[in-house]
């Protein structure tokens, strides 16, 4: 299913208020920053639904529940964000939910190319995690596109290479 971009006028007045959210969270007016992302947000703006989630961990403002927060990080992810993808890729991830944290961590190395995404699919190939077979030689593949800006990929590879 296809889906219906939104207006570039709409997407760039969002962003407008966007930035107006931040000019009150930085005079700590944290309730109407709330406010402002959450109507910038549903114009489908996902920078604003990624900073509704990044307010709510750094503030736990009372006008943003846990659930809202993970509503509007799911609501980016769905609108492709990249950064809001990753954190739902780690969080899965960290709850052994390997079927979704694999596809998010997919969806971002393909779509944005982050060396993030390249090392952790690099690391579900080669533990063989959830239903992903393990594949050494898609691990290196994928610990090989990320190794000069991780080195922790470059230390797997060497790792691998021993076995």
């Amino acid at each position: 299913m296809n889906r219906v971009q939104p207006d570039q006028g709409l997407l760039s007045y969002a962003e407008d208020i966007r930035v107006q959210a931040r000019k009150e969270e930085e005079k700590g007016n944290i309730d109407e920053a709330v406010a402002l992302l959450k109507q910038s947000a549903w114009m489908e703006h996902a920078e604003s639904m990624w900073s509704l989630w990044t307010l709510f961990m750094e503030k736990h403002p009372p006008n943003l529940t846990e659930n809202d927060a993970y509503y509007w990080l799911g609501r980016a992810k769905a609108e492709g964000h990249e950064l809001a993808t990753l954190k739902l890729a780690k969080i899965h991830k960290g709850k052994e939910d390997y079927p979704f944290a694999f596809e998010c961590f997919r969806q971002v190395a393909t779509n944005h190319k982050t060396p993030e995404a390249y090392f952790e699919l690099g690391i579900f190939y080669m533990e063989g995690l959830g239903s992903v077979k393990k594949a050494i030689e898609e691990a290196k593949k994928y610990f090989n596109l990320c190794k000069d800006k991780i080195p922790a990929a470059q230390e797997m590879l060497d790792a691998l290479s021993k076995v």
